[in-house]
């Protein structure tokens, strides 16, 4: 079984060419050996596990509205 997508199959949306030149940048992530650009889970390819840096700021990121929301509340802001 491959990897779960809530969608359905990602399989049948991918195109995957052998022996072509490939863009990295494409691939880019901003922590090295996860393969995010595509969607999939974070991975390590081979590499020491991954740390926990990226879930840590995405919690941060989805906390963000709630502090904002919080801020507007405060007595004197405006």
């Amino acid at each position: 079984m491959g990897y779960y997508h809530p969608y359905g199959s990602c399989a049948g949306n991918t195109v995957l060419v052998d022996n072509t030149p490939i863009d990295y940048l494409d691939f880019a992530s901003p922590v090295s050996g996860w393969v995010q650009k595509w969607g999939w889970m974070p991975q390590t390819n081979g590499r020491a596990k991954p740390n926990a840096s990226g879930g840590v700021l995405l919690l941060k990121i989805l906390k963000l509205p709630a502090r904002i929301d919080a801020i507007w509340d405060e007595p004197g802001y405006l």
